[in-house]
């Protein structure tokens, strides 16, 4: 009997000692590429915002980004704001492309009842699918949407503008 209550008691000891170990956990930091993009296209936006508000690009990115960045192209017109960023995360490394461009293609001069008014036909597009502010939709097409505007400044949802130059 107290062979069985000796091998109980050790059994005990070892099984507490296991259970109150303290247990090694690596936690790795991992983020999604779905999410690296998203993050990266958000600061591309925010950057180009800021460029055409007279900022400058590179500043704000290595405020906005922890990771080394390339601005590759970088184009800030009335009539077309685009950038492209090559962004290093480690070992990947994550393209992204922002735009918003405006093309003239018609100015007409109408007669109303306040005076001669101009209104701009105009064809705008973006690298992604975003509401537009400033005109009437004449056509819509793949990637791009013709506007019939009285100011010649179209606004985005993003916070981009372009106009008519």
């Amino acid at each position: 009997m107290n062979f069985t209550i000796t091998a109980a008691v050790i059994s005990l000891l070892i099984v507490s000692y296991y259970i109150s170990s303290v247990c090694y956990i690596i936690e790795l930091d991992y983020t999604s590429l779905e999410k690296l993009k998203a993050l990266d296209y958000i600061a591309a936006v925010n950057a180009l915002v800021y460029a055409q508000n007279g900022g400058n690009v590179e500043d704000f990115l290595r405020r906005e980004l922890d990771a080394n960045f390339t601005v590759l192209e970088l184009v800030v017109r009335r009539d077309l704001k685009r950038i492209k960023l090559q962004v290093c995360h480690g070992g990947l490394e994550v393209n992204v492309t922002v735009e918003l461009g405006l093309e003239l293609l018609e100015k007409v001069t109408e007669q109303s009842p306040t005076g001669v008014a101009t209104v701009y036909i105009v064809k705008v597009w973006s690298d992604r699918p975003v509401t537009l502010k400033g005109g009437e939709i004449v056509k819509a097409g793949q990637g791009y949407v013709v506007l019939r505007t009285k100011t010649g400044r179209i606004c985005d949802s993003r916070g981009l503008w372009v106009e008519v130059p």
